[in-house]
């Protein structure tokens, strides 16, 4: 077990509370299971640590990594991290895994008996859900939710909606969601995280809207445009210094774009598209190679957790956010 995976995170020193949102969690506490579910920069680790450090009773944590995909390794950090909270539980499945070749179903079935006799009420985050690949650690805990435990309250924190059973959930008023438009700073709030880390924004309303302008909202944004502020010699360099060929935007999106091991997306139809303003699966027919599938592409965009945003209520049309639109360019 490597304990660092089950500490929570601290809050950032600029963090922007925004209470309505930690309202939502503490509705959702009630439910068997919420779901922050967002690209990446869009504050969930952040938004879940802070409303944790602020509640009252019992919570757990654990950062999932691609190696907790095996349904065996998931369930000892499952159990690792709610013994930090509640030491002496799940002795049950503990003592299962424990033997040399413990039976799947076996131990879905003493977790969720283990779960079921929790002292008193736990919230569980899981974060990075979005690492787990394997069919079999998704239906254990589709298991789990079919018959939730009284006291166990689980959040998924993932860069999109997890295959689980979450219409049925739905339906059964057993789900609470928080999603990318949500999680979009309005104006108001953006405009307190830049102006309170640059003064020369406080004064000058003019560049503060246009930097609202290229952000759209994304909390990951207004922290790289106050990293290339730090070095602007004034805001009249601010349209050279900032955007998708800054060193820290390049740098962002390098590791969380190209470097992913979970996006199943060929960077030639990445730069391909990124010509476009927005873009529908015709014309990236038009743009594609003649094998491309387009339809399989705007799936594989829209559902691998990138800055992708629909234009229409009927998903026909889509479009990268600026920043990663340019980078791309560039």
């Amino acid at each position: 077990i490597l304990h660092g995976k089950l500490r929570r995170p601290p809050v950032v020193a600029d963090f922007v509370d925004r209470p309505h949102l930690r309202q939502r969690l503490e509705d959702g506490s009630r439910l068997p299971l919420t779901l922050l579910s967002a690209p990446g920069g869009y504050g969930k680790t952040a938004l879940a640590a802070h409303w944790l450090a602020g509640r009252q009773g019992l919570s757990a944590w654990l950062t999932l990594a691609v190696e907790d995909s095996d349904p065996l390794a998931f369930v000892r950090y499952l159990i690792a991290a709610v013994r930090t909270a509640l030491p002496e539980s799940c002795q049950e499945t503990a003592a299962l895994l424990a033997e040399a070749d413990p039976v799947p179903t076996r131990l879905a079935v003493s977790l969720s008996n283990d779960f079921g006799a929790l002292p008193e009420p736990l919230v569980l985050v899981l974060d990075n859900y979005q690492r787990i690949a394997s069919p079999a650690t998704h239906e254990l805990l589709d298991g789990l939710l079919a018959y939730p435990a009284s006291e166990l309250r689980l959040l998924l924190i993932a860069r999109q909606p997890p295959p689980l059973s979450l219409g049925v959930l739905r339906v059964c008023a057993m789900l609470c969601e928080l999603q990318q438009g949500e999680l979009r700073f309005s104006d108001d709030e953006m405009a307190k995280l830049l102006a309170a880390a640059d003064k020369r924004l406080a004064a000058n309303a003019t560049w503060l809207a246009c930097l609202q302008r290229r952000i759209e909202g994304w909390p990951a944004g207004g922290r790289l445009a106050l990293a290339a502020l730090r070095d602007a010699g004034s805001l009249d360099d601010l349209p050279r210094i900032f955007g998708g060929w800054t060193p820290a935007v390049r740098q962002y999106f390098v590791e969380d774009v190209l470097q992913r091991t979970d996006l199943r997306v060929p960077l030639p139809d990445l730069l391909r598209t990124s010509i476009l303003p927005r873009f529908c699966r015709p014309l990236c027919v038009a743009l594609g190679a003649a094998d491309f599938d387009a339809q399989a592409f705007i799936q594989a965009i829209v559902n691998g957790g990138l800055l992708v945003e629909p234009v229409d209520e009927h998903g026909e049309w889509y479009r990268y956010h600026p920043l990663l639109r340019e980078f791309l360019r560039d």
